[in-house]
C-alpha cells in the first residue's frame, strides 16, 4: 500500500502493488467477506468507512496525483510509467495475468515514450548510456502534478516522477487526446550526483516549495544486498527564496477556508477542502459557506475555480441532484463529467438522471464526458444500463479511441452474460468492432456456446457484410480455438455458402476456415488440406491454413508437412506443427534435412527433437556424431531435456556437456575467479569479432544485441553491460532476482512432450507460450502439468561450457560501444545536478 492522496471527490485515494495481495476489510470483518485485491488502485470514505476498487491492473502503481480540473493520474514500475486514473478500469498486466476473464483487452498507458532507451525494462538498471538520454530507467515512483506558486510558470500542471535507476526526477507534460490523455517527456527536471539516491515521492509545501523523500539504499531494485534501514533523507527544491508562510488553518473561519480555494498553491485549496469538509461531518453550520461556494460556482470565474466550488459544496451536503443535473449542461467538459460522476456516487441514479444520461451519451460533443459516463455506467444497476450503452456504441467517432470502447464493454459484459438475445439485437446500432468481436467471444464462452453459437449463425446472416462478418469471426475463432467438442450449429452452412464467396476477402476467408476446422466441418477441412500444398496460395493463407489444422489435432495433416519442410519461408510453421503431431519417421526427416535448413528453422528443429524422449536421444546420437554442434542447442533446452528424467539422456547430456546445475553452485569462488581472469589488461586484447561469432552462437537465440538477435530474453543494448561485475553477476548467478515475465515455464503434455518458455497468454480453451522466437500456442485440454520455475529463462553454467577466451571475447564483444555516461561527482558539493 502507498502514496495515500485525498481525492477532490473526499475520498481517500491510494495505490498498491503486485506482491501486496491483500483481503481488505475493518479489523474485525471474517476473510471471506472482504475485497480481494492486488495491483491497482482503491479508496476508501472517512464518514462511511466503505473501500472501493477504483481500477485494477498496471504491475506496482506507485503514485498518485490530481490535476486543477480532478483528472488522476498515476505512475507504474515496469510497464510505462504514467497512467489516466478512469474509475473502473482494467489496466495492462503481465502476460498472462487476469483479475477478470471478459476484460479480453486492457487499457493502455498514456505515455509516448519510455524512459529507457530499447529493450526489456530489465536492461534499464544503472539507468545509464541510451537509457540516461531517454530518462533513466524503468522503475517510477511517486507523482506530482505541480500546482504551485513557487516554481516558474512553465512548470505549472505538469507532472513529475521520480526515477528510481536513473537517479533523478523526470517531467512530462499532459495533453488531451481523443477521450483522454497523452504524456510527453520534456527535459528531466532534477539530477543527483550520488548514485545511491532513489525518490520515492515528491509533494508541494504550503510554500509552494517541493518536498523529496530520498530513500537513499545503494539497491536500486528489491532488498537483494542489503537494504539501509537508516539513510533515507527528505529534500526540499525551491525556485529563489519563498516567502515565509505562517498560518493555522484549523483556526480560521468558514469564510477563510472558502477565501483560501481561491489560493494559486493547491496545498492550501486541498486542505481548506478538508477542513471543510470535517466541520460539516461535525453538524456545523454551512449555509453561510454555501452560500459563498454558489456565488463562486456561478460567477465567472476560471474553470478550475468553479470545481473547487462544487467540490466542496458536494463533501458539505450543499448540492441536490436538481443542481447537479443543471451542471450536466453546462459548457465545460470537466463539470459536465464531475456531475455524472457525483450523480453515480450512490450507485442508485434517480430516473431523470438516468434520462438525462441516454441523452448525453447520444448527443455529448466531448470524448472525455462519455468517458465518464461509461466509467460511472458500472455503478448503475444492470437493466438500467441498456439505453445508454446503446446510444454510447452508436458513436462512430468513438470506434478507435482507446479507452471508451474497452470502458463500454466492461459495463457490457455482464448483460450480454444475463441477456444475450437483447446484446445481440445491439450489434446492430453498435459502431464497435471491438465490442462486436467481444460479444461474440464471450458468446461462445463454454457456458454460452449452446444458445451463443445459433444466434450468432442468426446474426451474421442478417447482417452479412463484412463490418459486421468481420469481428464476430474474430471473435468467435478467438474463444473457441483449441476446443475439440464444438458441433457446427444451426445456421452454419447458410453462413458457409455467404462467407466462401469468390469475392470474399482473404481475411474473411481465413476466419471463415479456421472456424470450419473447429466445426470439424468435413467440406472446409478438404480445402484447407489443399490450401496447405497449393503453391500458388500465400505464405499467409497457407501458414493460417497449417495452423488451423494443427490447433484442431488434424491427424492427416503430418505427411503434407514433410514436403512443406523444404519450402523455407513455411519450414518453421510446419516444424512447429509437427511437433505437435509428429510421425514415427519425423524426427529422422527432420535430421536428414538439418543441414539445409535456415537459422530459424534449425532452433524450431532443435525444439522438435528435443520435445520428446525417443527424438532427443536421436537428437543427441547425432550431436555425439558431430552433425548438430553442440553450441547450436541453447542451454535452455538442454535443461528442458532433463526435465524426462531418463538415464540414458541424463548420461549422453552430461557426456557432450558436462555436469550442468553442478558447476555454478559456488558462486562466490566463481566469481572470485572469472574476476581475476577478466582484468582490464586482459579485457583489452578481446577478439570483438570472436566475441560476436560467440555472442550469436550462445546468446543471440534469446537476447538481442544492437538490434540483432532474439526476443526470448531482455534486450542487452542498454544494460550495464560494460561493469565486468555487472555481467558476472547476471551470467554466473542469473536467478538472483528474476521477474515472474522472465521465469521459465515447463509444460508437459499428455502425449510425453515437454516444451519449456515464458507464459505469453492464456484463454479458457488455450495457453502461448514464447519459445525463443516463436510462438506457440498449445490447447489446455492436451496440457498434463504447467510448472512455473522461480529461475531465469537463462541458465547457470553458461560461462563454463566456454573456454577462456571465448568468455574473454564474448565480454570485450558486450562492451563494445560508447561506454555508458560517467556518473556524476561524488565529491562536489552541490547535491544535485
Amino acid at each position: 500500500m502507498n502514496n495515500l492522496t485525498w481525492g477532490p471527490d473526499g475520498w481517500l485515494y491510494g495505490c498498491v502493488g503486485q506482491n501486496n495481495g491483500s483481503r481488505i476489510g475493518s479489523p474485525d470483518e471474517p476473510q471471506d467477506s472482504r475485497s480481494p485485491f492486488s495491483r491497482g488502485l482503491w479508496r476508501y470514505h472517512p464518514l462511511r468507512h466503505t473501500f472501493e476498487i477504483v481500477a485494477t491492473g498496471a504491475v506496482n502503481p506507485w503514485g498518485l496525483d490530481f490535476d486543477e480540473r480532478g483528472e488522476g493520474f498515476f505512475s507504474n514500475c515496469v510497464l510505462p510509467h504514467l497512467w489516466h486514473l478512469i474509475p473502473g478500469a482494467y489496466y495492462q498486466r503481465r502476460s498472462g495475468e487476469r483479475d477478470n476473464p471478459y476484460a479480453y483487452e486492457r487499457i493502455q498507458p498514456i505515455t509516448d515514450h519510455l524512459h529507457w532507451g530499447g529493450g526489456s525494462w530489465t536492461s534499464s538498471r544503472g539507468g545509464q548510456g541510451k537509457h540516461s538520454v531517454a530518462g533513466g530507467g524503468h522503475a517510477h515512483t511517486g507523482s506530482m502534478i505541480y500546482q504551485g506558486n513557487n516554481w516558474p510558470a512553465k512548470y505549472r500542471g505538469t507532472y513529475f516522477v521520480g526515477n528510481l535507476h536513473g537517479n533523478r526526477i523526470n517531467n512530462d507534460t499532459l495533453e488531451r487526446q481523443g477521450s483522454g490523455y497523452v504524456a510527453k517527456h520534456a527535459k528531466d527536471f532534477l539530477m543527483a550526483n550520488d548514485p545511491w539516491f532513489r525518490t520515492l515521492t515528491q509533494k508541494t509545501g504550503p510554500d509552494g516549495g517541493v518536498y523529496v523523500s530520498d530513500w537513499h539504499d545503494l539497491g536500486e531494485c528489491h532488498d537483494t544486498d542489503g537494504s539501509h534501514r537508516s539513510s533515507g533523507r527528505i529534500y526540499k527544491v525551491v525556485y529563489g527564496k519563498p516567502e515565509a508562510i505562517t498560518l493555522n488553518m484549523a483556526t480560521a473561519s468558514n469564510d477563510d477556508l472558502v477565501g483560501l480555494l481561491a489560493h494559486e498553491n493547491e496545498w492550501q485549496v486541498r486542505h481548506a477542502r478538508r477542513l471543510l469538509h470535517e466541520r460539516a461531518a461535525k453538524g456545523i453550520d454551512m449555509n453561510p459557506a454555501h452560500r459563498l461556494l454558489r456565488q463562486m460556482m456561478n460567477d465567472k470565474a476560471e474553470i478550475p475555480l468553479k470545481l473547487r466550488a462544487i467540490w466542496s459544496l458536494w463533501l458539505t451536503e450543499g448540492l441536490s441532484e436538481e443542481d447537479l443535473r443543471v451542471l450536466l449542461a453546462h459548457t465545460d467538459e470537466h463539470i459536465r463529467s464531475w456531475s455524472i460522476r457525483l450523480l453515480c456516487e450512490n450507485k442508485q441514479p434517480s430516473p431523470a438522471v438516468l434520462k438525462a444520461f441516454t441523452e448525453i451519451a447520444r448527443t455529448d460533443e466531448s470524448s472525455l464526458v462519455r468517458l465518464h459516463l461509461s466509467a460511472a455506467l458500472q455503478r448503475i444497476p444492470l437493466q438500467q444500463r441498456w439505453e445508454i450503452l446503446t446510444g454510447l456504441m452508436s458513436r462512430v467517432e468513438d470506434a478507435q479511441d482507446p479507452n471508451l470502447p474497452l470502458m463500454t464493454w466492461y459495463a457490457l459484459a455482464p448483460l450480454v452474460k444475463n441477456d444475450p438475445e437483447r446484446a445481440l439485437a445491439m450489434l446492430s446500432k453498435c459502431e464497435f468492432p471491438t465490442i462486436r468481436r467481444f460479444t461474440a467471444r464471450l458468446l461462445c464462452e463454454p457456458e454460452m456456446t449452446e444458445t451463443g453459437l445459433p444466434a450468432l449463425m442468426t446474426l451474421m446472416m442478417n447482417y452479412p457484410e463484412a463490418p459486421m462478418m468481420k469481428p464476430v469471426l474474430t471473435g468467435m475463432v478467438d474463444s473457441l480455438k483449441g476446443r475439440r467438442d464444438v458441433a457446427a450449429p444451426i445456421g452454419w452452412e447458410a453462413v458457409k455458402k455467404e462467407l466462401f464467396r469468390e469475392t470474399s476477402p482473404e481475411d474473411l476467408l481465413k476466419s471463415g476456415r479456421a472456424l470450419g476446422s473447429i466445426f470439424n466441418d468435413h467440406k472446409v477441412r478438404q480445402d484447407l488440406r489443399a490450401l496447405v500444398s497449393n503453391r500458388k496460395a500465400t505464405i499467409d493463407a497457407r501458414s493460417g491454413a497449417i495452423e488451423a489444422l494443427t490447433t484442431q489435432g488434424d491427424t492427416s495433416l503430418s505427411l503434407r508437412l514433410h514436403a512443406l519442410l523444404n519450402e523455407p519461408d513455411l519450414a518453421v510453421t510446419a516444424l512447429n506443427a509437427l511437433a505437435s503431431r509428429p510421425t514415427d519417421d519425423t524426427p529422422t526427416v527432420v535430421i536428414g534435412l538439418y543441414a539445409n535448413f535456415r537459422a530459424d528453422a534449425r532452433r524450431a528443429a532443435i525444439q522438435l527433437l528435443a520435445g520428446r524422449q525417443d527424438s532427443a536421444l536421436l537428437l543427441l546420437k547425432t550431436i555425439a556424431d558431430g552433425d548438430i554442434k553442440p553450441h547450436e542447442v541453447p542451454l535452455l533446452t538442454v535443461l528442458q531435456m532433463k526435465k524426462f528424467e531418463s538415464k540414458p539422456i541424463d548420461a549422453a547430456l552430461d557426456n557432450i556437456w558436462g555436469s550442468i546445475q553442478a558447476r555454478a553452485k559456488d558462486k562466490t569462488r566463481l566469481m572470485a575467479e572469472y574476476r581475476t581472469k577478466l582484468t582490464p589488461q586482459i579485457l583489452a586484447k578481446a577478439d570483438l569479432k570472436a566475441g560476436k561469432a560467440v555472442f550469436t552462437t550462445r546468446c543471440a537465440v534469446c537476447h538481442t544485441l544492437f538490434n540483432e538477435g532474439g526476443k526470448l530474453g531482455p534486450d542487452l543494448t542498454g544494460s550495464g553491460r560494460a561493469d565486468v561485475s555487472y555481467v558476472l553477476e547476471n551470467l554466473l548467478n542469473p536467478s538472483a532476482l528474476v521477474s515472474t515475465q522472465y521465469q521459465l515455464v515447463t509444460v508437459v503434455m499428455k502425449d510425453g512432450r515437454i516444451i519449456s518458455g515464458m507464459l505469453r497468454g492464456r484463454t479458457r480453451q488455450t495457453m502461448t507460450f514464447q519459445v525463443f522466437d516463436q510462438e506457440l500456442t498449445l490447447t489446455r485440454s492436451e496440457i498434463k502439468t504447467v510448472k512455473r520455475s522461480p529461475f531465469s529463462t537463462m541458465p547457470e553454467g553458461l560461462l563454463q561450457s566456454m573456454s577462456d577466451d571465448e568468455v574473454r571475447d564474448l565480454l570485450g564483444y558486450l562492451a563494445s560501444q560508447p561506454s555508458p555516461t560517467k556518473p556524476h561527482d561524488s565529491k562536489k558539493t552541490q547535491r544535485f545536478k
